[in-house]
């Protein structure tokens, strides 16, 4: 692992790695101010408005444990309406040495957007991959 850029990526659901990726899109954070005007002011005020998160999608990811496989679970439970329950989950970015968290970011109330395994190949040595996106409601650096 050790000078890799690969899987340097790290998903945790309510506390447990779950997924290892070597690529992410990382979500946006946009908000729509609301505007005021007062009287015959020209320019509008702008106060707090509503925010929203962007989906976070995970690429060439691989399941380390039984919580992987709950992912999977959960996002076929959760798309067909069996289990519509929300999850917390935690980012981790790894420094290059692939042990050292660089940057981390807490994902509240996440619901899955996406799966989709990767093609397969006979000839291949990896481990099987897929895709994976989940939508937080907030999203913070920690």
């Amino acid at each position: 692992m050790e000078g890799t850029h690969e899987g340097r990526y790290l998903l945790e659901i309510d506390g447990v790695t779950a997924v290892r990726a070597s690529e992410v899109t990382m979500p946006g954070k946009d908000h729509t101010p609301v505007e005021l005007y007062v009287g015959n002011q020209p320019n509008p005020i702008l106060v707090r408005g509503n925010h929203k998160v962007d989906a976070l999608t995970f690429k060439h990811a691989t399941a380390l444990n039984q919580t992987g496989e709950e992912l999977f679970r959960w996002a076929d439970h959760y798309m067909d309406g069996v289990d519509v329950g929300k999850r917390g989950a935690r980012f981790i970015v790894l420094s290059e040495d692939g042990v050292s968290p660089v940057e981390e970011y807490e994902l509240q109330e996440c619901v899955p957007t996406s799966f989709k395994p990767e093609t397969h190949s006979a000839s291949g040595s990896n481990a099987s991959m897929f895709t994976f996106g989940l939508r937080p409601t907030q999203m913070r650096r920690l």
